[in-house]
């Protein structure tokens, strides 16, 4: 038989009811905070993965490097983005730092089903990527096509001097993973 501690006092019947409060409030505290980090986990959008980070290139390429991921390729990105408007809303307005350094492709590009991209505009805003050539690492905006006749591109590819901006997020796929079929045309 169990003996009493000094210092355990007798629960009455009215401390009784603020313990079983208390317990439940923990428990109910507990579950939310389990579906707090549910929630705020880093998506995934197929074998695409979004770091909640704000890097510059050098940084974003560690970053990657320590989560076992690599940069994606703007076609990979472009062939994804095209297909899941999910993963679209969800960059809306953000920038990263993506595979590759340098472009000649300056000004509007149409996206092809095939992740390319055909010199000229298109009629359909969603489908109009703008570059803007250089010899630097290659940044990729998202971007917010609000009125198409203001801005009459979703996505921006620029090779120009921003290798020290901030990208608000390290956009990267597993290593040894492909997200869609590479090509090697520019």
């Amino acid at each position: 038989m169990r003996q009493k501690s000094a210092n355990q006092m007798p629960v009455s019947p009215a401390n009784w009811g603020a313990i079983k409060a208390n317990v439940s409030g923990i428990a109910e505290a507990a579950k939310e905070a389990q579906r707090t980090s549910v929630e705020t986990a880093p998506p995934r959008f197929a074998n695409i993965e979004i770091l909640n980070q704000k890097a510059n290139h050098a940084d974003s390429m560690r970053i990657l490097n320590e989560n076992g991921l690599r940069p994606v390729t703007y076609q990979e990105i472009l062939i994804i983005l095209d297909k899941d408007p999910k993963l679209k809303e969800h960059l809306k307005g953000k920038r990263f730092w993506i595979d590759g350094v340098g472009t000649e492709m300056g000004g509007y590009h149409t996206l092809q089903s095939d992740g390319s991209l055909k010199k000229g505009r298109s009629e359909d805003p969603e489908k109009n990527v703008y570059c803007q050539s250089g010899s630097q690492p290659l940044l990729f905006y998202v971007g917010l096509v609000t009125d198409p006749a203001s801005v009459d591109w979703r996505f921006l590819l620029a090779a120009t001097d921003v290798s020290s901006s901030v990208a608000q997020v390290v956009v990267g796929v597993r290593i040894g993973h492909e997200v869609a079929a590479r090509n090697t045309s520019s």
